[in-house]
């Protein structure tokens, strides 16, 4: 591109009220002599990055590469390992809080029926004392009876 294919703008850029320099001039002069701007840089930076060579799972060229590939791959599997560790311990300590629900839930209920047992019991004892009381009562008649006849 040439200089002059930018005098349009430069005129434009002139006849404005606000006086302001938009600086697509200097960007696109300095981009046509050669410099690199901080638009160009980051240009040429997204075309590296899009690179197949990036991208590609070509033979590491030098050992640190390949040992670096070795070390993330070990690494990832580590993480989906911990991630599964995780996962399961998290499971367990759900089914842990379940248990320990039903657990107390069951301990409530079992606790109400040794109350209803007790109460029964003792209630039992006492119906028992008081039929041997009636017991003895009746076999001491029965003795007194025996001896007057």
């Amino acid at each position: 591109m040439k200089k002059n294919d930018f005098s349009y703008f430069r005129n434009k850029e002139e006849d404005s009220d606000e006086g302001e320099e938009s600086g697509t001039e200097t960007d696109r002069n300095d981009y046509d002599n050669g410099e690199e701007t901080d638009e160009t840089q980051s240009h040429l930076w997204g075309d590296e990055v899009e690179t197949e060579s990036f991208y590609s799972h070509e033979e590491p060229e030098n050992p640190f590469e390949e040992q670096y590939l070795l070390l993330k791959k070990r690494y990832n599997q580590l993480r989906k390992h911990r991630n599964e560790i995780l996962r399961d311990n998290n499971e367990l300590r759900h089914q842990v809080q379940m248990a320990a629900f039903q657990l107390a839930a069951t301990n409530r209920r079992f606790s109400r029926q040794m109350e209803g047992l007790s109460v029964q019991l003792a209630l039992a004892q006492k119906v028992y004392r008081e039929k041997l009381f009636e017991c003895s009562i009746l076999d001491i008649q029965l003795r007194h009876m025996l001896e007057l006849h």
